[in-house]
């Protein structure tokens, strides 16, 4: 059984194309009232473009009625006008209620009383003009629109949003708009008010703008007012002395006009692109679509990594007295609850090395982590040891074969940004102008502004802090915003409900149990293959030697790498290695095993705690000096070499000048021996070389003793044994 739709008094009814009355077809008319005794209803013709002018007209309401059921009539809502959404001041209310009192004589009567008798209407609106005054044209139209939009007293207020036609361009005339020039050029006519801007004129403000304003250029307006007036309202002439000079038109506008003209093409969103440029447009100026968390289902399943270089100048971990420069700091932060995972403080990059340790300490336990940096904390200060889902990273370190490698291997998804588009990732974009403005910026060393004035202190100077102590910083601030940052916006109404706080630990917590879950486990030992950094070590009869430090493990004592090496001759083994802590390493003592190597003593103690960038400057500053000295020794050596060979070379010369027989100086040797002896020993030289001694009366040395021997006893006594007497 079918329900015939209820007509009530108000209502807009909207006739089909299909009834047989061709002057009602598609016209809506609103029920004034009804009467179920006459069986009549009062239609009033509403049109949305125009005020109504028709009086209501009796229709029968049985006939209505089939008309809805059949569909030949609709009930349909009419829009109201905006206007009269619109606040209302005292102004309107005073004129809402003088119209109200002019026709209160016919709207305070039921309609249904009066409206089906013939001519009632006519002799109500007559009877309201006498008495209050207002002309009966008046009276009427303030009646239809009050009946047009529902009865309400709204309706009668004026429609201030449709005078002045605005949006319309206004048509010049001959007579000048707007006040008239205040002063005149000299030589012009006085009664040179200006000029009226035609749509010639607008058309060359808008060629102007185009050409010299819509570029990167950053030209001002004042520029393209006299490029224009340069191009279009002026010309060059040649006066009777032959120099060219430029003559300026008098109808030209002015700036004024030219100014309020070009508004309309120069705050358009393509002026403001093609001045920008497309990527400073697509970074700054385009409009916001959604949100980084649309699209994230939980916990772990989208997270966005990028470095930044500090600004702030390092020292050494071994002296105070040596800067190493700012470092590379690495942030991946979870995008649904803003819990910030891991980070890596760096003296190389960015690199793929670099930014894969970073994704490493998201997974690593954070106990650790804090600890290797002097702070101590326990598991529920920082509960995350995962790897995301997928990363959102810039077009850089994550993209390339060696990032195929941990994406096959690790399942994890790298999104890359388009080049220069830092907003794709402004959840960690944030963060790290947080940590700058919050904190570096006030510590000694900070890179206060881009350029020092005259006479500044230079700012490298103040550098103190080392990379443990920045990192010692950075670790504290990160679980100060882990647990007290807040997020309001990324509430849902299921937390709202629950009470949860919109910090990013409390987020990432309920997030954990109420949607996603524990998140997946990944292999350790896949973890060490696909993200630690690899390099070649030696296997030494001393050990594992890597960048000057040994370094043991289980496997390598109980298969006898050292007696190997030290039989065979070291070889080479791949090693993967923590840049910021190389007191262990692992190699891969299996297919898929690991084993972790710690250093040796007194090794252990020399390069304690250092990152590998760290152990590599301080090898290069120990080898400095050596190489110093072997570059003295190499210049004494030379030194040496010269003066043996001056040596030599001089006593060739006096031998070969001394005229001697080879058969002679083969005779005789032993007595040319034992003679040089004593000549030696008495400084009774025949060469030349003056050596005078002389004998105290006291003298019982072993000087005097060889003075006093003949040959034969010479030799006896130097062959003797030291402490042998005779």
């Amino acid at each position: 059984m079918s329900v015939k739709p209820k007509l009530e008094e108000n209502a807009v009814v909207l006739i089909a194309p299909e009834y047989d009355d061709p002057g009602m077809r598609e016209r809506c008319y609103r029920i004034l009232a009804i009467d179920g005794t006459l069986d009549l209803a009062a239609l009033f013709e509403v049109d949305p473009s125009r005020d109504s002018t028709r009086n209501p007209l009796n229709f029968p309401l049985s006939q209505l009625t089939n008309m809805l059921s059949s569909g030949l009539a609709t009930i349909v809502r009419y829009e109201l006008p905006a206007y009269l959404f619109c606040d209302i001041s005292d102004e309107q209310r005073n004129f809402i209620q003088d119209r109200l009192d002019s026709i209160a004589d016919i709207t305070s009567q039921p309609l249904r009383e009066w409206i089906f008798v013939q001519g009632s209407l006519s002799k109500k609106i007559a009877a309201a003009s006498a008495r209050t005054g207002v002309s009966k044209k008046k009276i009427k139209r303030w009646l239809f629109r009050y009946w047009k939009y529902g009865s309400i007293p709204a309706a009668l207020q004026n429609n201030y949003l449709a005078c002045g036609g605005r949006g319309k361009r206004k048509s010049s005339g001959a007579k000048k708009r707007g006040r008239p020039r205040q002063c005149v050029s000299n030589g012009e006519d006085p009664k040179n008010v200006g000029t009226n801007v035609t749509d010639e004129i607008r058309q060359i403000i808008a060629v102007s703008i185009d050409r010299w304003y819509r570029t990167a250029d950053g030209r001002s307006l004042q520029f393209v007012y006299r490029r224009m007036i340069e191009q279009f309202f002026s010309e060059q002439i040649i006066d009777e002395n032959g120099n060219t000079r430029r003559v300026l038109h008098k109808n030209r506008p002015t700036y004024g006009q030219f100014y309020y003209w070009a508004q309309q093409h120069t705050e358009d969103p393509e002026t403001r692109k093609a001045r920008q440029g497309p990527r400073k447009w697509a970074l700054k100026g385009r409009g916001l679509r959604g949100r980084a968390v649309d699209g994230v289902v939980g916990p772990g399943d989208r997270a966005e990594m990028d470095s930044t270089t500090l600004d702030l100048y390092l020292t050494s971990l071994l002296s105070r007295q040596i800067p190493i420069g700012r470092a590379i700091l690495y942030v991946i932060i979870d995008v649904f609850s803003r819990l910030i995972l891991g980070f890596h403080l760096a003296l190389e990059g960015p690199s793929w090395n670099t930014a894969r340790i970073a994704v490493y300490n998201a997974f690593r336990n954070k106990v650790d982590l804090c600890k290797e940096y002097g702070i101590t904390i326990s598991e529920e200060d920082w509960p995350c040891e995962v790897l995301p889902s997928s990363i959102l990273v810039d077009n850089g370190e994550l993209r390339g074969e060696k990032a195929d490698d941990m994406i096959m291997g690790l399942g994890i998804t790298v999104e890359n940004c388009p080049p220069f588009r830092a907003d794709w990732k402004g959840v960690v974009e944030s963060r790290f102008r947080t940590l700058q403005e919050g904190v570096i910026h006030f510590l000694p060393g900070a890179v206060k502004k881009r350029h020092r004035e005259r006479g500044e202190r230079d700012y490298r100077l103040d550098a103190t802090l080392n990379i443990r102590e920045v990192g010692n910083i950075i670790c504290r601030l990160i679980l100060y915003h882990n647990h007290h940052h807040e997020y309001p916006d990324l509430l849902t109404q299921e937390m709202l409900a629950a009470n949860v706080p919109p910090t990013p630990i409390a987020l990432w917590r309920w997030g954990l149990k109420n949607i996603t879950g524990t998140l997946r486990a990944v292999d350790s030992q896949l973890v060490y293959r696909h993200l630690l950094p690899r390099e070649m070590a030696s296997i030494t009869e001393s050990g594992i030697v890597w960048h000057g430090r040994r370094y043991s493990c289980a496997t390598e004592a109980a298969e006898n790498w050292r007696a190997i090496a030290r039989q065979k001759g070291r070889r080479k083994i791949e090693i993967r290695y923590d840049p910021a802590n190389t007191d262990h390493v692992w190699v891969q003592t299996e297919i898929n095993r690991f084993e972790p190597c710690e250093v040796c003593n007194p090794d252990a103690d020399k390069y304690r705690g250092l990152p590998v960038e760290e152990i590599l400057d301080a090898r290069a500053r120990e080898k400095a000096p050596a190489e110093n000295r072997a570059s003295r020794a190499l210049e004494s050596a030379i030194d040496l070499d010269k003066s043996v060979a001056d040596i030599v070379n001089n006593a060739i010369k006096e031998a070969k000048a001394s005229g001697r027989d080879d058969k002679e100086m083969l005779k005789n040797i032993r007595e040319n021996r034992r003679a040089e002896a004593r000549r030696l020993a008495t400084g009774e030289f025949t060469d030349g070389i003056d050596c005078v001694h002389t004998k105290s009366p006291a003298d019982t040395s072993i000087e005097s003793q060889l003075r006093d021997l003949d040959g034969d006893a010479l030799c006896e006594f130097l062959a003797r044994p030291r402490g042998v007497k005779k």
